[in-house]
This record gives structure tokens, sequence and C-alpha cells, in this order.
């Protein structure tokens, strides 16, 4: 009787188990945990010049995808954020990226020099009329007292930074 009692318990403990394992999926995959954006472009190896830069360079992208404007200006460099608030970078995010980042494949970044560098790229995106485009663009990320931030260069929209 004792010993049907723990394989009992183990039996229970399994299913509990497997329970919370399910309803872990079930709330992540909800709550829009999904996999990364960012992926090198098909028969490209990427090589980043730091891996604090890969992280960077995924956290921000990630965040753009899933449209967390205040993550994104977060990783903005701090002179951007200095001369552009966060209301008018969340209206340029709005406006810039309408529809939906469906992935961003990238190629090798190009080192310019030991704080600068630049990452061209394809931008996937499905338009909110169902349309899939593929931008292709070069992202610039600077090196600023040992942290990687994202650089906004948008003449038109950003003149004065």
């Amino acid at each position: 009787m004792w010993t049907s009692g723990i394989v009992m318990h183990g039996q229970r403990f399994m299913v509990a188990l497997a329970t919370v394992a399910l309803a872990s999926f079930v709330i992540g995959f909800s709550s829009g945990a999904q996999a990364s954006v960012v992926h090198p472009q098909a028969g490209t190896s990427v090589s980043w010049v730091e891996p604090e830069l890969a992280k960077a360079f995924e956290h921000y992208w990630s965040s753009l995808a899933k449209g967390d404007v205040d993550a994104c200006y977060a990783i903005e460099a701090p002179h951007f954020r200095f001369l552009v608030d966060r209301e008018r970078y969340g209206n340029y995010v709005r406006i810039v990226i309408s529809g939906t980042i469906t992935g961003v494949e990238i190629l090798n970044p190009v080192v310019r020099t030991a704080f600068f560098v630049e990452v061209p790229m394809w931008v996937l995106k499905s338009s909110n009329s169902g349309e899939s485009m593929r931008i292709g663009m070069r992202d610039r990320w600077v090196k600023v007292n040992g942290q990687w931030y994202h650089l906004v260069r948008d003449p038109m929209v950003f003149p004065d930074v």
C-alpha cells in the first residue's frame, strides 16, 4: 500500500509536471514569445565584431518587430535621445515601420572604426494590405562608453540630428 502510494504520487507528479510545461508553452505562445526575427541571409555566415553588438542588434530589431517603441528608443544613441524626444521618435517609428516586420536578414557587419559599425541587411515586411516587401538598408551602430547603440539616420525627418 505504501509503495503504490509512492507510485501514484510519482504519476501525479509527472502529470502535474506535464501540465505545467504545457501551460508554460501556451502562455509563452499567447504572450507573443516568438523565435527571433533576425537571421543571417541564406548562405551567409555572420561574424560580429563583439557579442554585445549582436545582442543589442537582436534586441533592437526584435523590439521593433513587436512594436515596443520604448525598448527601441532606449537603444538609440545618447545624442539622438538628447535631441529627439520619445513622442517624436514614436511617431517616426509608427509611420516608417507601418505594417509588420516578419524578418531581418543580415550580412556581415562592416567595421568602419572601433566604435562605428554598419550592418547591411534586408528588412522583410508585410504591409497592412498584405503585400510582402524586402527593403535593403544599412543599419548603423555606435559604441559609447562601452555600450552599443543604434543610430537613426533620416535627414528628411531628423535634419537636426
